[in-house]
């Protein structure tokens, strides 16, 4: 995906959400988002701007992590370099490319909406 993810920061679905699928003990690492604004856009290390985080990315039922959203990016001593390749598309499971990653690496990003272009009015 090559778009935006967007996190409505004081929806009540999202803790409603957490909570029913067990993941209550992450609620208030959302609730410190809430200081931020009550609408957060995560866009892809375009640029390659290995600081465009998304944050929060649920990686255990306790933790959270503040992800790089790029494909092609690897450590480089205490930091973190983007590649040269700019695919998001995951849906060819059989790649050599995201074998690894989708079983290995898994997390789940809680967003109130997603699109594939910049949205109106964006903050």
């Amino acid at each position: 995906m090559c778009g935006f993810i967007q996190r409505v920061t004081d929806s009540p679905a999202v803790i409603a959400l957490l909570e029913e699928v067990g993941l209550q003990e992450t609620i208030p690492l959302f609730n410190d988002e809430k200081a931020s604004g009550n609408v957060i856009n995560f866009y892809p290390a375009f640029g390659k701007t290995a600081s465009k985080r998304i944050t929060n990315l649920i990686v255990s039922p306790s933790k959270t992590i503040d992800a790089t959203w790029w494909f092609d990016a690897k450590p480089n001593g205490e930091n973190l370099e983007v590649g040269e390749r700019t695919t998001f598309n995951a849906r060819n499971i059989d790649s050599p490319y995201w074998k690894k990653a989708i079983t290995h690496r898994r997390g789940i990003v809680v967003a109130t909406a997603i699109g594939e272009s910049n949205p109106s009015n964006a903050r």
